[in-house]
């Protein structure tokens, strides 16, 4: 949580959970998936908790009860990698089907999407919310534009596929794993 004082997990018991970190009991179970729970990120404010899962649907919960907000279904492929811009107003998901997706948070309609040539394995939110960098299967990390389907640039990360990015807390460089 944007506290510290929770940490969610998603798990193959098509469930998400949140732990105390002080006592490390388990708090909350979020169920609703027909499948693996494969992504979670807290939103900013540290009270939705969306997870994403190989059933094709990207669920915002409530971190206060553990009730569904809303459900996102217009992936076709499993949803990997959710994330929450850093104003809370929309979030992003990644998805198996060659996506990215961009989601507002009050409608829960999607608003923008981002094509790749491969299946896309992750998606991170820069520090100022103005771009969004995505790691593909054939390696590739692209950074994108958050406000026009546009890639600002795209490079060769590795070989074998990128599972991961991150920025750097200034937003000036992008780690890929």
């Amino acid at each position: 949580s944007p506290d510290g004082t929770r940490l969610a997990t998603g798990s193959d018991d098509n469930t998400a959970a949140v732990w105390s970190t002080d006592s490390g009991q388990q708090v909350l179970t979020f169920k609703g998936h027909t499948s693996r729970a494969k992504s979670v990120a807290w939103s900013p404010g540290g009270t939705r908790l969306p997870t994403g899962s190989e059933d094709r649907t990207a669920v915002a919960w409530s971190a206060d009860n553990g009730q569904q907000v809303r459900t996102r279904r217009r992936h076709v492929r499993d949803v990997v990698s959710v994330a929450w811009s850093p104003d809370g107003t929309r979030l992003a998901t990644a998805s198996g089907e060659l996506t990215a997706a961009l989601w507002s948070a009050d409608s829960g309609q999607q608003v923008r999407t981002f094509r790749h040539m491969a299946r896309v394995g992750c998606v991170a939110w820069s520090p100022d919310g103005t771009r969004l960098a995505t790691g593909s299967k054939n390696g590739l990390a692209t950074v994108w534009s958050a406000d026009r389907e546009e890639s600002l640039v795209e490079f060769l990360a590795d070989d074998g596929g990128v599972r991961s990015v991150a920025w750097s807390p200034d937003g000036t460089r992008l780690a890929t794993g």
